[in-house]
This record gives structure tokens, C-alpha cells and sequence, in this order.
């Protein structure tokens, strides 16, 4: 498709989507906090106070998997979901223009 096919928009998008993909690293999941208590005694979880740690998670093929994240790697693991999550969104909404020109083709 030529660009002078395209509304503003969606070349917009294209755009930022070119610069999104020529980044490195791109994760799918969701981070989580979770409490536990590990069992030893005289730990700080037997008197309460949990150990408290954050998880990536995520599905595969219908199985939840998830792996612990370091807090060295929070805010770059952090940065490869929100990559992803973006490059994802503005692949929906090219998706979603190309869904009405089909359409209004066949109309």
C-alpha cells in the first residue's frame, strides 16, 4: 500500500510501529508481587512479615508460567513489557483500518 493511501493516523502508527520493532527486547506478561513465607525458623515470615517477591507471568499454551524477576532487572524487565504492549496496540489498530477498507470493499 503507498503512504498517500493512508490516513495520517495510520501512517502515524506505521511510523512509531517501525521504531517500537527496531528495539531490542520485547516481553509478554504481567508482573506480579507475591508474600510468602519460606519455613525457617526464626525467619522474619514466622513472625509475619513475608518475604515479599516479583514475578513475571505468563501463559503458554495454556499452561501459566512464571519466573522470578531480581529487583537489579525490575525496571528493564518493565521496560520489554511495556515495548511489547505498545507494539502489540499499534499493530491492532493498523490491523483495525485494514478490517474497514476490506469491508467497505465488499459492501
Amino acid at each position: 500500500m503507498r503512504r498517500s493511501q493512508m490516513t495520517s493516523a495510520e501512517r502515524e502508527w506505521r511510523a512509531r510501529l517501525a521504531k517500537v520493532v527496531h528495539r531490542r527486547e520485547y516481553l509478554r506478561g504481567t508482573l506480579c508481587v507475591r508474600e510468602g513465607t519460606c519455613g525457617k525458623a526464626g525467619c522474619k515470615c514466622t513472625r509475619g512479615e513475608k518475604h515479599v517477591q516479583l514475578v513475571l507471568e505468563r501463559s503458554d499454551n495454556g499452561k501459566r508460567r512464571q519466573v522470578y524477576v531480581p529487583k537489579a532487572w525490575e525496571k528493564r524487565v518493565r521496560m520489554w513489557i511495556k515495548e511489547y504492549r505498545e507494539a502489540t496496540d499499534l499493530l491492532e489498530k493498523i490491523s483495525r483500518v485494514q478490517w474497514w477498507k476490506l469491508r467497505e470493499r465488499e459492501g
